[in-house]
């Protein structure tokens, strides 16, 4: 027997070195069955570990090295301890080392993306280029079908509309909420894709959290599910959410939980904004600006704008608060449209201070932000200036 192991192995590797010596062969699209011969999850939760079985089916799809396929099988393991169950993926780790080896003839066999017995190998700079195309563009069109037979609906189309806008631009959104303590509060969207009988929408939201919707009411465009939060004290929280949707995959709604309850949208991402262009508009155009900031005894004082110029390093702005002072931004950031600096004031006893700001620019001029000085902060904005009507 062990002899005729050993002859398949051999065989198998000449042939694989054949398939390389040949053009380069074709990729096949993604395809992914969950867990394969395996639940996808328990009981209580029919998709626990889903998603960690779809990510190890990326990998396996793919192929590679047999290093590469030891680290896949590892994060698989890892993935589903994370959701509580350590010795069930140890279980599942040590069932794909048995049955994922690319010279199995099974539909998820390391490689499979790729022709029968390639065997283990290196992917080339051009399948790369390959995988790397095919990777999330053809992803969203696999799930494609299962979210027709969920969601279609002849006279109200806008959940599956909504959903595959979703799916395949998830990179264009963000989920936009209302914190109990912390305000409004952007999260980019990470991921979108549906099981048997929900739709997972992962943000970034506490380090990354899913929202799970898994009601549907087709003829109002609405779905309705729920995300964990980590709570002080409390422990582990259940945040029941509710929203509309547009056909274009945004939403409008709210979350509720634990008595409390405020918005919860998903909005597209605003266009990058230049902060050059920005501070171009400031500098050209001072006489057209406030600054707007709130200050210790939570007053709002409007402050008028004398005059902005660039030096060799930083930005000056001349405004007039407590007679005149200037903010100087001495530290940018252009990827997040943000600049950093300060200006001095004078307090009574204390004598000379200086107050931090920063400040997030949008492409109009304008900017919102927070200044900070001796353990105090509040906002501080620059606006549009406001015209009054004459008397």
């Amino acid at each position: 027997m062990k002899y005729i192991t050993y002859c398949f192995i051999i065989l198998s590797v000449l042939w694989t070195q054949t398939l390389a010596a040949e053009s380069t062969m074709i990729l096949k699209p993604f395809t992914t069955d969950g867990c394969s011969w395996f639940p996808d999850g328990t009981f209580e939760n029919h998709q626990l570990w889903r998603e960690c079985c779809i990510e190890h089916d990326k990998a396996y799809w793919r192929g590679g090295t047999y290093k590469e396929r030891q680290a896949a099988d590892q994060q698989l393991a890892e993935c589903v301890a994370s959701n509580g169950k350590p010795n069930l993926g140890t279980l599942m780790q040590a069932g794909v080392r048995v049955g994922g080896s690319p010279f199995w003839p099974t539909p998820f066999r390391w490689g499979y993306g790729w022709p029968y017995l390639r065997g283990y190998q290196a992917l080339t700079a051009e399948e790369l280029a390959a995988v790397n195309a095919l990777a999330y563009s053809l992803e969203p069109a696999f799930y494609l079908a299962g979210l027709d037979r969920q969601l279609k609906n002849k006279d109200n189309p806008v959940l599956t509309l909504a959903f595959t806008e979703l799916a395949k631009n998830f990179t264009e959104y963000q989920v936009a909420l209302v914190s109990v303590d912390k305000g409004q509060e952007y999260s980019d969207i990470m991921d979108v894709y549906w099981g048997k009988d929900e739709i997972v929408i992962k943000f970034e939201y506490q380090g990354g959290t899913r929202l799970t919707l898994t009601h549907f009411d087709k003829t109002n465009s609405i779905a309705q599910g729920s995300y964990p939060i980590s709570l002080p004290v409390i422990g582990t929280s259940l945040v029941d959410v509710m929203l509309k949707f547009n056909q274009d995959g945004t939403a409008g709604g709210y979350w509720t939980n634990m008595g409390f309850e405020n918005g919860f949208s998903i909005i597209k991402k605003k266009a990058p904004v230049s902060l050059t262009t920005a501070l171009n508009q400031l500098v050209k155009n001072p006489d057209q600006y406030q600054i707007v900031l709130t200050n210790v005894d939570d007053e709002q004082e409007h402050c008028d704008i004398r005059d902005i110029y660039r030096g060799k390093q930083d930005v000056v702005i001349n405004f007039k608060y407590r007679g005149e002072t200037r903010l100087i931004l001495t530290n940018f950031n252009e990827t997040n449209a943000t600049a950093w600096g300060s200006y001095p004031i004078q307090l009574p006893i204390l004598g000379s201070s200086t107050v931090r700001v920063e400040l997030k620019f949008n492409a109009d001029g304008t900017a919102s932000g927070f200044w900070t000085n001796m353990g105090f902060e509040d906002q501080f904005n620059i606006i549009n200036k406001i015209s009054l009507p004459k008397r």
